[in-house]
């Protein structure tokens, strides 16, 4: 074995961690965006509303309904209380804000519905662009911190910071890639090294396969919440394990075409020889 070929096999250990590591920041990267998590949170809001909501009667409604118009009175917006956050599962504890703001214009069209949307997104967007002290990585390390690390993933500091990770791995990746082909000789032979990186850093979409299909015997209430989640990642691992079986038929449809070329060439120089 040359040394060209000892260097491949440690790049392809290289491109291996760095290709599975991508997967799951680029995963996370997608499961804290705002838009993926706000209507989560919206649900688990809703759920906690529809709990206190249930001895609320349509008199009790038009009673709360004519005092946020009295209190509209030459006013722009009023604030009202928001939901106790001990009824939002997963958030029990938490820092949401104590009130929300609410639009006086046509406030007399307003709906339960309505402000439960105007709760749900500004209690999220108080979370989601909460200002830190401290980067992701430093306040998931702290052990002496007290905020609810749920609430470190649900946020755009945490989507920035797998945002820079996602980056700078892919740039890495690509690195690794255009290193193996440059050292591969001839060049197609480099697939056979891509196939099975590839196809073994894209196997756990099996595992999350799993998760999908066992997902509401495993997380019950919780199961509508976590499937986006789950199917992140397993759509992810599953598109590295694709590219893996596409890069493998690459590799055997150019070996199929060399050997036949080569095959060509030596009947070619049998037939000027004789």
């Amino acid at each position: 074995m040359g040394w060209k070929e000892v260097l491949k096999v440690f790049i392809g250990i290289f491109l291996f961690v760095s290709l599975l590591i991508f997967v799951f920041s680029f995963s996370f990267f997608q499961i804290t965006s705002y838009n993926v998590l706000e209507p989560r949170f919206h649900s688990l809001v809703q759920q906690g509303m529809t709990e206190q909501l249930q001895k609320f009667t349509a008199d009790d409604w038009n009673k709360e309904k004519a005092g946020l118009i009295k209190n509209c009175t030459d006013k722009e917006h009023v604030h009202v209380p928001t939901i106790d956050n001990s009824n939002i599962k997963g958030f029990a504890g938490s820092n949401l804000p104590k009130e929300i703001q609410i639009s006086c214009i046509n406030i007399s069209d307003i709906t339960i519905g309505d402000l439960m949307s105007i709760s749900s997104k500004q209690m999220f967007d108080s979370i989601y662009y909460q200002n830190s002290s401290c980067n992701f990585l430093q306040c998931f390390s702290d052990k002496n911190n007290s905020e609810n690390e749920l609430l470190l993933f649900a946020s755009k500091n945490a989507n920035n910071f797998f945002a820079a990770v996602s980056f700078i791995l892919i740039i890495t990746t690509l690195f690794f890639i255009v290193f193996i082909f440059l050292l591969s000789q001839p060049k197609y032979t480099s697939f056979y090294e891509f196939a099975p990186v590839f196809m073994v850093a894209g196997l756990p979409f099996i595992l999350f396969a799993i998760l999908k299909a066992n997902v509401v015997s495993l997380f019950g209430n919780f199961s509508n919440t976590i499937l986006p989640f789950i199917n992140s990642f397993f759509i992810n691992f599953l598109v590295v394990f694709c590219i893996g079986v596409v890069f493998l038929i690459l590799a055997i449809i150019f070996a199929s075409i060399h050997k036949e070329s080569k095959k060509n060439v030596e009947e070619s120089e049998e037939k000027v020889n004789r």
